[in-house]
């Protein structure tokens, strides 16, 4: 493969592992500026235990300017599918401060969930704004309780 091709094979793989890491709708008509989010911590945690989220708020102006912005509101969801719609098993909400960064805590329903991910919403208050949606992956807190026979191992 020569080097052109090497370059372009690069290319490709890296948006394909971007384009799977989040989907992001449109922002909302009607909204007064673009928002984009750059988010920062796991998205997999124990059931019945809290899920902490940092990152930051973006606007958009023009097609590659990107200003961290304070007082966003970032409003984030659990949502699963149940039958043919989507239920909502938590929420949550935050504000961006300086810098547009922001921390967010959500518990983490006790019970698997069918195809659950994290819906994350950004906007001004009260206008409409951008969805982002991640997976989520939810794992049992496992515990073991081991009995074990003390006259057999201390003789």
């Amino acid at each position: 493969m020569d080097l052109r091709g090497f370059v372009t094979f690069a290319a490709l793989s890296a948006l394909s592992i971007t384009a799977h890491a989040q989907h992001a709708e449109p922002t909302a008509s009607g909204a007064p500026a673009g928002y984009e989010l750059a988010l920062t911590g796991a998205t997999h945690g124990e059931r019945g235990h809290a899920l902490t989220l940092t990152g930051v708020g973006y606007e958009v102006n023009g097609l590659a300017d990107l200003r961290p912005r304070a007082g966003l509101e970032v409003d984030v969801e659990i949502t699963a599918r149940d039958g043919r719609t989507r239920r909502t098993y938590g929420r949550a909400q935050a504000r961006t401060e300086a810098g547009g960064r922001f921390t967010v805590a959500i518990d983490l329903p006790a019970e698997a969930l069918a195809d659950s991910r994290l819906e994350l919403v950004v906007h001004r208050s009260g206008q409409p704004g951008r969805r982002f949606h991640f997976p989520l992956h939810t794992r049992s807190d496992l515990a073991l309780d081991l009995l074990t026979d003390r006259n057999r191992y201390q003789q």
